[in-house]
C-alpha cells in the first residue's frame, strides 16, 4: 500500500511515486480526543494518495492533516464526542459556515467520501450533503456580503455612464455616416468608414483599405483602426457594463423601468 494509517502515534506513512517517504503524526492542540473519527478521516485520506488518488507529495498531504486537525479541534470545543457515523448535515454545515478555507473544506469532503466508500459509515442524507457544493468558494476575496442599496446605486450609475456615453457616440457616428456618399466617398473621411461598417460590417472596410492601399489612421486621427470602429462596435468595457447593468436591474426587479437611451442595444445598420 502506498499509504497507511499509523496508530502509535496516530498519523500516516506514505511512499510517493518518486520513492520519497513521508511520515507525519496528527498534531492537535490537545491529546487526540476523537481518535475514532480522526482515524476514519486519515484512512479516507490515505485512499487519496497516488496511484489511487492525485495526492503525490508531502505538501499535498499536509493539507489533509491540517483539515483533520481543524475539524476535530472544533468538534471537541463544540462538545461532539461521536464518530463519523454520528455526523449530521447540520453539524457539518455549522462548521463550514464559520469560514473554513475552501481548500480545507474540499479536503474534508474528500476524506469523508473515501471513508464512506470503504465502510458506508455516513447516513444517506449526510453523504448527499458531503457530495454537494462547497460553502466556501472564494476565500481569496474575503467574506461575501450582499451589496447595500448605496453600492447598487453606484454600480448602476457607473454602468449607465459607460453605456450612455457609448450609445451617444454610436448615434453620432451613425448620423454622420448617413451623409456619406456611400462607397464612393473618400476613404480619407471617417464618415465613409462608418458608412461601410454600418452597411456591410467591418470586413469590407478592411478589404477596401487593402485594395486601395493602407491608410495611416494614426496620422489622420491620432488613433488606430480599432478606435475608428469603436463608436459602432461596442468595446469589451461597454459589453461588461451592459451585462452588469442588466444583472443589476434583474436583481433589483427593475428590468422594465429606468431604461433610458443607454439601455438600448448597439445595432449596426439600423
Amino acid at each position: 500500500m502506498p499509504a497507511t494509517v499509523t496508530l502509535d502515534p496516530l498519523g500516516v506513512h506514505c511512499i510517493f511515486s518518486d520513492g520519497s517517504e513521508y511520515r507525519r503524526r496528527l498534531r492537535v492542540r490537545r491529546p487526540v480526543e476523537l481518535p475514532g473519527l480522526a482515524r476514519t478521516l486519515l484512512e479516507g485520506a490515505t485512499d487519496l494518495v497516488h496511484p489511487h488518488g492525485q495526492v503525490d507529495s508531502a505538501g499535498g498531504f499536509d493539507l489533509y492533516l491540517t483539515a483533520v486537525r481543524g475539524f476535530t479541534d472544533w468538534l471537541v470545543e463544540f462538545g461532539f464526542s461521536g464518530g463519523a457515523s454520528d455526523l449530521t448535515r447540520a453539524l457539518l454545515a455549522r462548521y463550514w459556515r464559520q469560514g473554513v478555507r475552501s481548500s480545507q473544506e474540499s479536503a474534508l469532503r474528500a476524506m469523508l467520501r473515501c471513508a464512506d466508500d470503504q465502510e458506508q459509515i455516513l447516513a444517506p442524507d449526510v453523504r448527499a450533503f458531503v457530495d454537494g457544493r462547497l460553502f466556501n468558494t472564494g476565500e481569496r476575496y474575503g467574506s461575501h456580503q450582499p451589496y447595500s442599496e448605496a453600492e447598487w446605486a453606484r454600480l448602476i450609475r457607473t454602468c449607465r455612464d459607460e453605456v450612455d456615453g457609448a450609445f451617444r457616440a454610436f448615434c453620432a457616428a451613425r448620423e454622420q455616416a448617413s451623409s456619406a456618399d456611400g462607397p464612393g466617398a473618400s476613404l480619407r473621411e471617417r464618415a465613409a468608414h462608418h458608412w461601410l461598417v454600418l452597411n456591410n460590417g467591418p470586413d469590407p472596410l478592411v478589404r477596401e483599405m487593402a485594395e486601395r492601399g493602407s491608410f495611416p489612421f494614426r496620422q489622420r486621427y491620432g488613433v488606430g483602426l480599432r478606435a475608428v470602429l469603436d463608436p459602432l462596435i461596442p468595446t469589451l468595457d461597454v459589453i461588461i457594463a451592459y451585462q452588469l447593468l442588466f444583472g443589476a436591474y434583474k436583481h433589483r426587479g427593475r428590468a422594465g423601468r429606468d431604461r433610458g437611451p443607454g439601455a438600448r442595444r448597439h445595432r449596426v445598420g439600423g
